[in-house]
């Protein structure tokens, strides 16, 4: 796969991850009603411990990518917390993303044990996050959503959504440039939100890019744990940790 169709295609994909959700415009009553309820629940919800599995897959033509990670998400008075870990096609671990309240860190193995480094800030919004700003956000325009009805996750109620995104408009509203997003197609997410909780517990999102050749992506987060009490997420204790000069 041409590397730089490869980078391109991953900016978009990390593209759709920090902002979907953020902005929407609800068409039907259902789908306004499951939002704002979960929005609410979700701001009352003093602390969980949260973990998703996460399939990313990117097809060109006879080339393929498949990017799998986990996520665990920590909520709780003394800050959040996130670990997100990912491996490219099947191989070990490629890189631990430790987001806490005193840094960001990447971390990769080593034969004498984990290596850390220290890095800027970086913008990524958990889920939960972008569930919340759901409702803030309901009057851009440029994604429209519709009831998907009910599914069972992890023995649990979950109340879906579909939404379709209008990529010209997304990229205006959050003043991109248009090229940022040129031929990107037929985007679609179905969300599902614990009707308890308001937790999102399964995030599906396809769609294609047009460059020299056709690709078509796919980002699939479906929830494995879900407690509502907070355990401590740290770097490992045997971490070597690097900070930048």
């Amino acid at each position: 796969m041409n590397p730089k169709i490869f980078l391109f295609i991953a900016a978009i994909v990390l593209l759709v991850i920090a902002v979907m959700a953020f902005f929407s415009n609800v068409t039907t009553g259902d789908a306004t009603g499951v939002l704002n309820s979960s929005a609410a629940k979700l701001r009352a919800i003093a602390q969980y411990d949260l973990s998703y599995n996460i399939s990313n897959l990117v097809t060109m033509g006879s080339e393929s990518l498949d990017v799998q990670g986990t996520m665990r998400l920590v909520h709780s008075p003394t800050g959040d917390r996130m670990l997100y870990r990912a491996q490219i096609n099947n191989s070990v671990t490629v890189s631990d993303m430790y987001i806490l309240p005193n840094g960001t860190f990447m971390c990769t193995p080593s034969l004498s044990g984990m290596v850390c480094q220290r890095v800027d800030e970086i913008g990524v919004a958990s889920p939960v996050d972008q569930a919340l700003q759901l409702y803030e956000f309901s009057k851009t325009g440029f994604i429209n959503f519709t009831s998907a009805g009910t599914r069972t996750i992890m023995g649990r109620q979950a109340d879906c959504v579909v939404s379709k995104y209008d990529i010209v408009r997304m990229a205006e509203n959050l003043s991109l440039p248009v090229g940022s997003v040129s031929g990107v197609k037929d985007m679609v997410s179905t969300q599902c939100f614990d009707a308890e909780t308001g937790i999102p517990l399964n995030i599906d999102i396809s769609l294609s890019v047009e460059q020299e050749k056709t690709a078509a992506v796919s980002v699939r987060m479906v929830a494995t744990s879900l407690l509502l009490a907070a355990e401590n997420v740290s770097l490992p204790d045997d971490a070597v940790i690097y900070s930048d000069a």
